[in-house]
């Protein structure tokens, strides 16, 4: 059988004379087809000769210059109609391609589908590169692996032996990419086929003359290649199906209303006191109010102008414009959703039903329309989880040249939850998951239930964890050197480091100057303060009723008469009924399978892992003495949503899970239609808002 290099030219007349001599001392029974685009430096002339003392050696003609991946496609849709062709080898004739790599390639090939010479393999490497081309290559190669799901290292080499086989299995008129982005979409076309794919360690060097031809075009065509890519598939259209609902129902009457609604009031006096770097005090970690108020010092104007201080206050443009924050993490969840049950081998079908349903929980959009920081909670969460489930996924790869990006997807992972517990201390739960579940995968693994890997995963975790909690109390100090509204909940020592404050002509008061002195204290003072929430607010819960929803939150009201009418508007936190009550439902039921018909359900994992997640994000909150709220729920809410999916996912019957599906949907639907004006604060009547108080505990 035949192996054919395949070598595209445009201008290379100084070097292809030496690689294809090169290649032909190398391995003398070769065979080259150079391709050439009409070039004006007449490499096309150089060929020619050589094809006179080269019987293996042939050339392709081309009328123009139509790019890279076009003059392969050319090459490959000829080669392949000679069954006499094994192995297609493509590279460079610009020297930066070493063909005394070839005979390893050939022999690799043997076992595989394709082999990839790789920069960035263990032992690659490239040479005489400047700065700015390595950071290019390195970071594409990982914005593709990331967004493609790709296991290869260098996704955008050129450098590959490809057997014919595989290549007959591709549409390759179908290709859409041009340039070198062909070679992104080659490598994913083998990806999805299955293709066994290997990659050996190769030393990239600089071209040896003439110039690189990766262009601007070139490059926003490799950024467009991998969403490209992934929406031709059908479960990538679902993303994006998800992504337009779930837009819609978030982002329909944006800025209204233009006033300060519920938290807000305390979320804008936290953004004015860092923006006049007044001293203050919050039961919560920074990260959230440090993103709003950094994003209000560029885009803002006069802060001081804004009164946070009653429900009802106007507000500005530009701090209505700061709920696009909270508004894109409810946005992005239910397609973060979608793709944490696919991990959990839940059918497509219904993965897309969950994401729909989280699109349309009204509770869920009402927390995310406003400033505050819940949805943002949410988002990083379950994206922490997402992120680990496909650390797994990699994990479990049995093929080891796939290897390396698992330890990506877990710093990110890990880096996500730390985020949470940034935002509120409750957020810690999704940290805990994440290691629980790793200490499961090592038991089975292993048979023990520490070992090496789950300690390194708790240590590096823990001293991530410590590292950016503590840097973003630096900067919270950095920030509010004054004294402020913040100083009566600080001893006098911490309030003296302040400027400005009372105790400034106090020369026995020593002043609390160490970093971690005042950090500890503020951290004391913290804790504290959250157990001193103990009077009752008129909206405020109980844990074991959030799942009945039997305590809803009033978040505004605005009224006005308009042509002698009264015209009331009113903002509810109301979440879907058949959500709520299903989920919960839902929840006893897969509790109830998984003790007692453990060995004859279906999804066992899913199962646990969902169980997990509600009960360590619930069960918790019946050891907090503070007062809380039907808000507290959220996450625990998800969690019971994916088990109505997981529980439909069991139903064997096609016909009445069809039935189940359309009636879910239809009635979710219809509800998040009629609690809706209370979602967005839309004119109502009053006997149209006593219709949608179900219970006499919701106003």
């Amino acid at each position: 059988m035949r192996t054919v290099v395949v070598i595209p030219t445009y201008n290379e007349r100084d070097t292809i004379e030496i690689i294809i001599r090169k290649i032909f001392d190398i391995i003398p029974d070769i065979y080259i087809l150079v391709v050439d685009d009409n070039s004006p430096d007449g490499t096309a002339t150089i060929v020619d000769e050589l094809i006179k003392t080269f019987p293996h050696l042939s050339i392709m003609k081309r009328r123009e210059k139509q790019g890279l991946g076009k003059a392969y496609i050319s090459a490959f849709n000829e080669l392949i109609k000679d069954n006499k062709i094994s192995t297609i080898i493509t590279m460079d004739a610009d020297m930066s391609h070493d063909p005394s790599y070839i005979p390893l390639m050939l022999e690799k090939r043997k076992t595989h589908d394709m082999v990839i010479g790789s920069r960035y393999a263990s032992g690659g490497a490239t040479e005489g590169w400047e700065m700015k081309r390595k950071i290019l290559s390195f970071f594409g190669n990982l914005y593709t692996r990331l967004i493609t799901m790709m296991p290869m290292h260098d996704i955008t080499a050129g450098f590959n032996a490809i057997s014919t086989d595989i290549l007959k299995k591709v549409d390759l008129n179908n290709m859409g990419s041009s340039g070198y982005a062909y070679t992104i979409e080659l490598k994913y076309l083998f990806f999805k086929l299955g293709a066994k794919i290997k990659e050996i360690p190769i030393i990239f060097k600089n071209r040896v003359s003439g110039k690189s031809k990766i262009s601007n075009s070139i490059i926003v065509e490799g950024i467009k290649t991998p969403w490209k890519l992934i929406f031709r598939d059908s479960k990538y259209l679902n993303v994006l199906i998800l992504t337009l609902i779930s837009l819609s129902t978030h982002i329909i009457f944006f800025g209204h209303p233009s006033s300060v609604v519920f938290d807000e009031v305390h979320i804008g006096n936290y953004i004015s006191n860092y923006l006049e770097s007044s001293y203050f005090f919050d039961v919560h970690p920074p990260l959230a109010k440090l993103v709003f108020a950094f994003l209000a010092y560029l885009f803002g104007n006069d802060i001081s102008v804004v009164d946070f201080t009653k429900i009802g206050n106007s507000l500005p443009q530009w701090i209505i414009f700061l709920r696009l924050i909270p508004i894109i993490a409810g946005i992005v969840l239910p397609i973060i959703i979608y793709k944490v049950l696919i991990y959990l081998n839940i059918k497509e079908n219904l993965a897309f039903l969950a994401g729909i349903l989280i699109s349309m929980e009204n509770s869920l959009i009402v927390q995310s329309r406003f400033l505050m920081v819940d949805s943002i909670i949410l988002m990083s969460g379950f994206l922490s989880i997402l992120l680990y489930f496909a650390y797994r996924k990699q994990i479990e790869n049995t093929n080891p040249d796939y290897r390396g990006i698992e330890k990506i997807f877990i710093i990110l992972s890990v880096t996500f939850a730390i985020i949470c517990f940034c935002i509120k201390w409750i957020g810690l739960s999704f940290l805990g998951l994440i290691i629980l579940f790793e200490i499961y995968h090592n038991y089975r693994e292993t048979g023990r239930i520490f070992n090496k890997k789950s300690f390194k995963l708790i240590l590096w975790s823990f001293g991530l964890f410590i590292f950016i909690y503590i840097s973003l109390f630096a900067i919270h100090f950095k920030l509010l050197p004054k004294s402020g509204p913040g100083d009566a909940y600080m001893t006098a020592q911490f309030q003296k480091t302040l400027i400005g404050n009372r105790f400034a002509q106090d020369n026995s008061i020593e002043a609390k100057s160490d970093f971690f002195g005042k950090f500890m204290e503020l951290q004391g003072e913290m804790i504290r303060a959250n157990n001193s929430l103990t009077t009752p607010h008129q909206y405020s819960s109980s844990w074991y009723s959030w799942p009945l929803m039997s305590r809803t939150i009033y978040y505004w009201q605005a009224t006005s008469t308009v042509s002698g009418v009264l015209d009331s508007k009113y903002i509810y936190f109301i979440g879907n009924p058949l959500l709520y009550w299903g989920g919960a439902l839902s929840i006893i039921t897969l509790l109830f399978l998984t003790i007692f018909k453990f060995k004859d359900i279906k999804d066992k994992y899913a199962s646990i892992f969902i169980l997990t997640g509600f009960f360590i994000n619930f069960l918790p909150f019946m050891l907090i003495g503070r007062i809380m709220f039907l808000y507290h729920y959220a996450v625990a809410l998800i969690f019971s949503i994916m088990a109505i999916i997981v529980l439909l996912n069991k139903v064997e019957n096609k016909k009445i899970q069809k039935i189940l599906y359309i009636v879910i949907l239809l009635t979710s639907l219809y509800l998040f239609i009629f609690f809706s004006p209370l979602t967005y604060g839309l004119s109502l009547s009053d006997q149209a808002l006593q219709a949608r108080m179900w219970m006499g505990s919701w106003r």
